[in-house]
């Protein structure tokens, strides 16, 4: 395996993992050993959270590079290169430096069997460990507790807020999700909480590890102005901060979560450094507007019911005449009929693509699902996904909005088809 490329290598994991998730740290412990990995950053913030995470970690990237810090991030999925999972100064690392990662990774593990996820995090950590970093920044996987980001100690946590997804592995309540992330607390490590409705799960499990736990609404605040907005603690307060250029409310919540951090970790929160950060706040597909052939698009990874209640509600402070269309892709561990339903109302046109493979529900799935919810809207049913996108692109007027929403995968699709046909 010494020549392969990085498709090479992203093929052989997929393949080799009959089984994608599979919970547990004794795996990753025991591999993470045997390759000796140690510090992977003078400080190791991790991020847990249902919705939020990659907004979060974005600006917090932004903060610390702003602040001159030498900075990591560990994230996932990646929307079109795998290399946007390990970035180092804001910039994805080289193919060559993960071939060589993996290498080192698959020589190490012997016959111990590593997951996609736990074979790419070693495979981070590899990397991390080379640079000698002021700040590594790991974005969990999935939950918290027996995640394989989990396996290294934080020295600061941040969870974002917390809904039912995942049901299948975190379980099918609020609490017993919040358990589950509130696994990467540690005793007398800071974590901040920046969901307004706390769970008692991870305020028990808070004070059970002995974590010195910091909440929005009772330890740090935010106040909505009409074009800004303004942060305080009890030790610091900045006021006429620009909006974010993420739409949504919640994402004031997960800013003002990630200013508490910042603060927390013992740095002077500098007004002109966090105006500096919001402003250069990129994030791909996160209620990201484009205009092509004539067209505002929106793209949403929203893919659970928590963020399509925020795209729905973005949506309507958004578009004031015209129809929208929207372009739907869920993939089948995803509560479909709460997704729908957090949508209702918002979309005019439905067209459902089918992807051709098996981990997305059918077009004819989606479509029985939303007859049950709005039995009168109408619905087009797409045998590919260039055929959904062209037949929202030639069917809607200029007036109409097109969001593409659900996944991922269609959000990527849909810029890699814009770029192809423009």
């Amino acid at each position: 395996m010494e020549n392969k490329s990085l498709p090479d290598w992203v093929t052989i994991l997929e393949q080799k993992n009959s089984k994608r998730i599979s919970l547990g740290l004794d795996r990753c412990k025991k591999v993470k050993k045997a390759l000796g990995i140690g510090l992977i950053g003078k400080e190791v913030i991790t991020v847990a959270g249902t919705n939020g995470k990659g907004s979060s970690i974005a600006l917090l990237e932004s903060f610390f590079l702003n602040y001159g810090y030498t900075v990591g991030v560990y994230s996932s999925p990646h929307l079109f290169r795998y290399n946007e999972r390990v970035r180092i100064d804001g910039q994805p690392v080289l193919d060559e430096q993960l071939t060589d990662a993996f290498r080192v990774v698959e020589e190490a593990r012997g016959d111990t069997d590593l997951t996609y996820f736990e074979f790419s995090t070693l495979a981070a950590f590899l990397i991390f460990e080379k640079y000698q970093l002021d700040i590594a920044v790991l974005e969990v996987g999935l939950g918290g507790r027996l995640d394989a980001v989990n396996s290294i100690d934080p020295d600061f946590c941040l969870i974002t807020s917390i809904d039912i997804d995942h049901q299948e592995y975190l379980g099918t309540t609020r609490e017993q999700i919040a358990i589950e992330k509130a696994g990467i607390m540690r005793k007398n490590i800071p974590c901040v909480c920046s969901d307004p409705a706390t769970p008692t799960g991870l305020l028990d499990t808070a004070h059970e590890v002995g974590c010195h736990l910091r909440l929005i609404g009772s330890d740090f605040h935010l106040k909505e102005n009409e074009s800004s907005w303004d942060w305080w603690d009890e030790n610091q307060s900045v006021e006429g901060l620009p909006m974010l250029p993420l739409k949504g409310a919640h994402q004031l919540r997960n800013a003002a979560g990630v200013l508490e951090l910042v603060a927390t970790m013992g740095c002077s929160i500098d007004t002109n450094v966090v105006k500096k950060s919001i402003t250069e706040l990129q994030l791909v597909g996160r209620f990201q507007e484009l205009f092509a052939r004539n067209r505002k698009i929106i793209l949403d990874v929203a893919h659970n019911a928590q963020s399509a209640s925020a795209l729905a509600q973005n949506l309507s402070d958004l578009v004031k005449v015209g129809k929208i269309y929207g372009i739907v892709m869920l993939r089948k561990s995803k509560d479909i009929k709460n997704f729908l339903y957090s949508l209702k109302g918002s979309i005019d046109v439905w067209i459902f693509p089918n992807l051709g493979e098996g981990d997305f529900y059918s077009s004819l799935a989606l479509e029985k699902e939303l007859r049950k919810i709005e039995k009168k809207t109408m619905i087009f049913c797409a045998n590919s996904l260039v055929a959904g996108f062209d037949l929202a692109l030639t069917t809607s007027d200029r007036e109409d909005v097109i969001v593409a929403c659900g996944s991922f995968t269609v959000v990527e699709k849909f810029v890699k088809y814009l770029e192809n046909t423009l």
